[in-house]
């Protein structure tokens, strides 16, 4: 059935691995901040982040659209292991730095929510 599949664009739900916010909780990529998605796994997630901004750049993570799954680790391509256990997460970004992680996930771990970083 071709043209059927909506992925949220026309009110349907949106299924994403991963959600970007901003530092005033307002969704997207931080202004100078790209992002590609590497590789998604059964219970794993790969991603690139890249700031070509001249400062430090704060933004959020949810797992999941709706905060529905749970990072469960995070490991960084320079071999920084961290123990996350949340639907959200905190990064800072250094100016004109690259970020390299891979996530382990726990998926379906909570209940969907529109915001998940309010709950």
């Amino acid at each position: 059935a071709f043209g059927i599949y909506d992925n949220g664009r026309c009110g349907g739900v949106t299924n994403a691995s991963v959600r970007f916010w901003k530092e005033d909780m307002t969704q997207g990529l931080p202004e100078g901040v790209a992002s590609i998605v590497r590789h998604v796994g059964k219970n794993s997630l790969r991603l690139l982040l890249y700031n070509s901004n001249e400062k430090s750049v704060p933004m959020f993570l949810t797992a999941g659209y709706y905060g529905q799954h749970r990072f469960d680790t995070m490991k960084t391509a320079c071999g920084v292991h961290l123990r996350v256990q949340s639907k959200k997460l905190k990064i800072v970004l250094r100016p004109k730095s690259l970020l390299d992680v891979t996530f382990k996930l726990t998926r379906y771990f909570y209940e969907p929510v529109e915001n998940p970083l309010k709950k």
